[in-house]
């Protein structure tokens, strides 16, 4: 297992660390690399002029918002480059890791474990991860052996495959550790990151039933909706890794969508296997792709999610 990156006094000095992160960083810097106005504009433009009629069945309002995208796709292509392109060049800006960092917040030998996966450009995975620990354990130094939480530090494009590829590695390998020593693991994915965390879970879900839960959050898990989600060409990263777009049902799952994303739509189901109920994707409130858990109903509802994706594992267990 890699060393966890966890320097001496780190813990405590997560708690201090969103007033200097908000400090230090520069007006143009965001916590996800992406989602500019000018790109959340265009997808308004397109959703306003495919918005089809009320009385159009789902196969005519997809053949009508497929027309419109053709229709603006010399607009829309070369933005979708463009967008990609500015935002791998700030990469180099971060510094961005050649090996997959992992930050840790609280015991990592505890028998809980939650480790969060990031997204596309995602330069505030660990941040987030502290927030929303501290969250979870209001009286954070009594709780601290109780958990531990880990946060990956990997940053990475979506035409990049071959970090993503390293990332979905690092994960396999840390999450089968950690379940080897009889940890129970929940995934917490990030836009990308969730599929890679349901790639993961996928994987070892029958070995261990009963000590993987999923949780995964403004995520593209269908690689039809959305605009943008189709122009970035999501299918693609999804074929690469091995997604597969419905839920096998062999370990508890909760999905949940930013109720202001404007890039990955919120109002869907997430399929099941053998024509079982769909999973209704929840709304995070506030959130947006480029800063998902800034306010706090989505933080909480967050929590919330891994408390009730730990409270259904044995169940699953038993079926095991």
């Amino acid at each position: 297992m890699a060393t966890p990156i966890c320097p001496e006094g780190y813990n405590e000095a997560m708690q201090e660390s969103a007033e200097r992160r908000d400090a230090s960083r520069s007006f143009n810097q965001e916590p996800v690399l992406g989602s500019s106005p000018w790109l959340r504009q265009l997808n308004s433009i397109v959703t306003a002029f495919s918005q089809p009629s009320a009385t159009f069945s789902k196969e005519q309002r997809e053949a009508f918002q497929q027309t419109v995208e053709r229709v603006l796709s010399p607009i829309i292509g070369p933005s979708v480059a463009v967008w990609f392109s500015v935002r791998e060049r700030l990469l180099h800006c971060h510094e961005a890791p050649k090996d997959v960092v992992e930050y840790v917040r609280g015991n990592p030998k505890a028998e809980r474990i939650v480790i969060y996966v990031p997204g596309m450009f995602d330069t505030d995975c660990h941040e987030r991860m502290s927030d929303l620990f501290d969250r979870s354990h209001p009286n954070v130094q009594q709780d601290l052996h109780k958990e531990g939480w880990i946060a990956l530090d990997w940053l990475y494009s979506a035409r990049d495959l071959s970090r993503i590829h390293a990332l979905q590695s690092h994960l396999l390998k840390l999450t089968e550790e950690h379940l080897a020593r009889g940890a129970s693991v929940r995934l917490l994915g990030y836009s990308i990151g969730g599929l890679i965390a349901k790639t993961v879970t996928d994987a070892l879900a029958e070995k261990h039933p009963g000590h993987l839960g999923l949780v995964v959050h403004n995520c593209p898990l269908d690689p039809e909706a959305g605009f943008f989600v189709r122009w970035a060409n999501m299918k693609r990263v999804q074929d690469t890794i091995a997604y597969k777009p419905h839920h096998a049902g062999e370990y508890p799952t909760v999905v949940l969508g930013g109720e202001k994303d404007g890039i990955v739509p919120h109002d869907l189901s997430f399929l099941r296997d053998e024509n079982q109920e769909p999973i209704k994707i929840k709304t995070l409130t506030g959130s947006r792709h480029r800063d998902p858990c800034s306010s706090e109903k989505a933080q909480r509802r967050l929590v919330a999610a891994l408390r009730s994706v730990n409270a259904k594992m044995p169940e699953f267990a038993r079926r095991g």
